[in-house]
């Protein structure tokens, strides 16, 4: 098994973070608030809060949005081997699909702190971008044409 990357969401500076950094560049992975992704004979795989799943291989593989700030990453984005698009957060229990969403990688991620507002971009090979939202007091909004 090949190490893609680790990365200790800790690491973080920043409210959100698209992951994908070679693993000599990032962090050492130090508890189970860290994400990482490895590449064997059997494919990709992402590893969250202690949670394993196959995810699509090539960069950027996942994005981590660290809700209040602490620097320890509150929920992480991926898309499944099978094109579904899902997350994971402390306490899900493991990864869950997000919405209706399909798509071939994570493009972007985005949270504004002062609302509460997130926003995750994916693209779909063929049609482009797609978007969805999350509003607090409300749940993830299907996936749209950005």
């Amino acid at each position: 098994m090949r190490t893609l990357w680790k990365t200790l969401i800790a690491a973080s500076a920043f409210a959100a973070l698209v992951v994908g950094a070679p693993a000599a560049q990032a962090a050492p992975v130090q508890n189970e608030s860290a994400v990482s992704v490895t590449e064997s004979e059997d494919g990709c795989f992402a590893t969250a809060w202690g949670y394993r799943v196959a995810i699509k291989c090539g960069p950027p593989a996942a994005a981590v949005g660290d809700y209040n700030l602490d620097r320890l990453g509150d929920e992480v984005f991926a898309v499944r081997s099978d094109r579904v698009v899902i997350h994971i957060w402390p306490g899900s229990g493991g990864w869950r699909p997000l919405t209706n969403g399909r798509a071939d990688k994570i493009d972007s991620f985005y949270f504004q702190p002062s609302s509460g507002y997130r926003l995750l971009k994916v693209w779909v090979n063929g049609s482009g971008l797609f978007c969805t939202s999350y509003e607090p007091g409300r749940n993830w909004y299907n996936f749209w044409k950005c």
